[in-house]
């Protein structure tokens, strides 16, 4: 661990010796330091740190306000922290590629964003993160606590050693139905929403009747084969989703105490996913150009373009913008589905980083106070956010003439740094939906801890056929997403042909192999 000629912070001459010796021990869950990592040590009054810049990395485009929150933020970090912000945004289409050469190349950057169905693998299978228990022990004791008490930490551990810092935002993978309620009711259509077909029912009479309005948006939205039809399908029949988010497409019954994996073509949900599209493509619920049309945005229930939308908790619990009443229903209650961890999202720190510790000191400070926490994540209040009262709650709103396009407050990246103890409502997350939110996700009886949690493929083993796999998928997969094959059943079936001429097989033994060694680890 690079020292950077600054201070050490904890006062017990056992704790100090410890860190200078570059101490192994990598679990001390119950160690409790003697002194906070943003209090100078009374062995050197007076003595301040050294300044240095922490380089981070965002995914997606920069809020224009960005340079000077981030400005504010040093200010009022500057006795603590002594850092000054570099902070990149780097667009979604570029961000991987950009982040794995900045790592192979050596850059010395210090935090960046990341998630386990994102590059946090190869990252990982590259040798490119700084294990943290070390540091946080040191540098961050009081954050350590937190993720350990809110049960968050487990999921950021690989062998033993915690690799990144995960957020706190309880979710689930259970598909929910958000609907303009104010149309179901005006066309006295059942308050039923947890099948398909309910659904469905719901979209033919308001399509028919409402000649303005479409019926589902985020129809094209899936990463692969995972779209609004596919993530219903996947609840009704159990399956886990923490393989589908990337082009693995592999997935497993959650009730299968073996995790048995299979590929998702494979499976009777895969199927009548294929023809609840077809079905759509013919009523013109998918846009004859979707294939070759702009995504368009996840939100587009929020101004009254679409009837409905097939997505997670929070926004089925969330207030949603724009014309009518929303509301969400769940689907497949009778079903399970799986918690998702909080490694969903993360924030790593690079091996190569030129100020490790400081990078924490900055994870720490803002986990402190919310005063801290709301320069980070809203900016600068009465410019970037204001604090109105919403039924009796402080809650976070865009300024006067600021919104999602121009303001600050919906920054991509800022998943990582959620955390519900700071976390306050706002215009787009009511206090009711952040509450009721967590409660369905975590109190439900059927939303289950998969047993998969904290597993990460290597798939340098089968990277060849995984290219193939794409290949096919691109070429034969994306005409079944769009609904364009008339022939469901023989596609399909062409289709399963494609993948196992790729080395499907290979892969589902590669990953069986190593999912077998991980839950044999955890006594499984």
């Amino acid at each position: 661990m690079k020292a950077k000629g600054f201070m050490r912070w904890l006062l017990a001459a056992a704790m100090l010796v410890t860190a200078l010796s570059g101490c192994s021990n990598t679990n001390n869950e119950g160690a409790t330091p003697t002194a906070s990592a943003n209090e100078p040590s009374d062995s050197a009054p007076g003595q301040t740190l050294e300044e240095v810049t922490l380089k981070i990395y965002f995914v997606g485009s920069e809020p224009p306000q960005t340079k000077e929150v981030w400005a504010n933020v040093e200010q009022m970090s500057k006795s603590e922290l002594n850092a000054k912000f570099d902070i990149n945004f780097i667009p979604w289409a570029d961000y991987q590629d950009k982040m794995k050469l900045l790592a192979a190349s050596g850059d010395d950057f210090d935090l960046y964003f990341d998630a386990n169905w994102f590059i946090f693998p190869t990252m990982l299978k590259n040798d490119a993160l700084l294990p943290l228990d070390d540091l946080m022990d040191q540098y961050a004791p009081n954050l350590k606590k937190y993720l350990t008490d809110t049960n968050n930490l487990e999921w950021a551990k690989v062998n033993g050693k915690i690799m990144a810092i995960p957020t706190d935002n309880p979710s689930t993978h259970r598909a929910y139905a958000t609907i303009r309620e104010d149309l179901r009711k005006k066309y006295n259509i059942p308050e039923q929403m947890s099948t398909m077909e309910d659904l469905e029912n719901y979209l033919d009479i308001v399509t028919k009747n409402e000649p303005g309005i479409l019926a589902l948006n985020n129809v094209t939205q899936g990463i692969n084969n995972w779209d609004n039809a596919m993530n219903a399908l996947a609840t009704k029949y159990s399956l886990g989703r923490e393989f589908g988010q990337s082009n693995f497409d592999l997935t497993f019954d959650l009730n299968d105490p073996k995790v048995t994996i299979v590929p998702l073509e494979r499976t009777p949900a895969f199927l009548e996913a294929s023809k609840i599209r077809r079905t759509w493509y013919e009523k013109g619920w998918i846009p004859k150009n979707a294939m070759n049309a702009p995504q368009e945005t996840v939100n587009g229930i929020d101004d009254g373009k679409y009837a409905a939308v097939i997505r997670g908790t929070e926004d089925a619990f969330r207030t949603l913008n724009g014309p009518g009443e929303k509301k969400g229903y769940m689907m497949y209650p009778d079903s399970k589905s799986a918690l998702a961890g909080s490694a969903g999202n993360l924030l790593g720190i690079n091996k190569n980083a030129a100020n490790p510790e400081r990078a924490m000191m900055f994870l720490e400070w803002m986990n402190a106070s919310q005063e801290n926490y709301n320069a980070v994540m809203y900016g600068i209040k009465d410019k970037t956010y204001v604090i109105k009262q919403i039924d009796g709650v402080d809650t976070v709103a865009y300024p006067d003439g600021m919104d999602a396009q121009n303001g600050y407050l919906e920054w991509n990246g800022r998943w990582a740094l959620w955390r519900s103890q700071w976390r306050l409502p706002s215009t787009f997350d009511t206090n009711k939906a952040l509450a009721d939110g967590t409660k369905a996700d975590v109190e439900y009886e059927n939303n289950v801890m998969p047993l998969v949690a904290g597993f990460n493929f290597d798939t340098e083993p089968v990277k060849q056929e995984l290219t193939a796999r794409q290949a096919v998928y691109d070429e034969y997969g994306r005409k079944l997403l769009f609904g364009l094959e008339a022939d469901v059943d023989k596609a399909v079936d062409e289709y399963i042909k494609r993948m196992n001429e790729a080395g499907t097989d290979k892969i589902v033994a590669e990953m069986q192999k190593q999912m077998d060694a991980f839950l044999a680890a955890k006594g499984k």
